[in-house]
């Protein structure tokens, strides 16, 4: 059994008050952050979201995600 707490500006706070995701771990309660080792992708796909967020509400679609190979014609 493992227990710790967690210090934020001098306030305590209880390991369930945070989503912690740690990698390589001995103790449980530090090692090495999976944000830290694959920041640039959780970066993209964060931001991948917040954009097609974003054009979800307004009603768009992404540039060139739609295309035929030749125009349609009124008749």
């Amino acid at each position: 059994f493992k227990d710790y707490d967690i210090s934020v500006q001098g306030t305590l706070y209880k390991p369930y008050d945070f989503v912690k995701i740690l990698r390589n771990t001995t103790n449980g309660a530090s090692g090495k952050s999976i944000i830290i080792e694959n920041g640039l992708i959780l970066s993209v796909a964060y931001n991948s979201i917040k954009f097609e967020d974003a054009l979800v509400r307004k009603g768009e679609t992404k540039k060139d995600t739609l295309q035929a190979k030749r125009k349609w014609i009124k008749t």
